[in-house]
């Protein structure tokens, strides 16, 4: 599911002129997963984008659905905040219904990788550091390995 596309729809639906919509991403997630700039709408309206922002986002803030959780004007922009969790559960339901080869790539690039990462020294105790890269190295060649690559790990 498209969701920028299913907020344009919403939109759509409250414009009365036929001209593009672009949604825009804000620069803080604190202000929402989506902006829709009314700065075109109001010379065409002959209102002020804070005004054209306040009253859209009265009317689609009534109108909440599995998408959208609430929707806030913010100065010019009408803000729109995603329902995390159905967001999650589609995403994952999707996830969940798709085949091994959907999921990880149905082409597996048979490929010779090395692999580089320390291993425990005899000689000096393990710190945090060295636990962290082991864990890499050991993580990434076995991805790799899934993925039907041939791995050579040196430690």
């Amino acid at each position: 599911m498209d969701y920028a596309e299913e907020i344009i729809k919403i939109l759509k639906t409250h414009m009365l002129e036929d001209i593009e919509i672009k949604l825009e991403v804000p620069p803080d997630k604190n202000l929402g997963d989506f902006a829709f700039p009314c700065f075109l709408r109001a010379k065409s309206w002959k209102k002020s984008p804070q005004l054209i922002a306040h009253d859209l986002a009265a009317k689609l803030n009534g109108q909440h659905n599995n998408i959208i959780e609430k929707v806030v004007a913010a100065g010019p922009y009408v803000n729109f905040f995603l329902h995390k969790k159905n967001m999650a559960v589609h995403i994952l339901s999707k996830i969940y219904e798709q085949s091994e080869n959907e999921k990880f790539g149905s082409q597996k690039q048979e490929q010779k990788i090395m692999i580089e990462f320390s291993s425990p020294n005899t000689n000096k105790p393990l710190h945090l550091g060295h636990v962290r890269n082991i864990s890499l190295g050991d993580s990434m060649s076995r991805i790799f390995s899934f993925l039907g690559n041939y791995v050579v790990k040196v430690c």
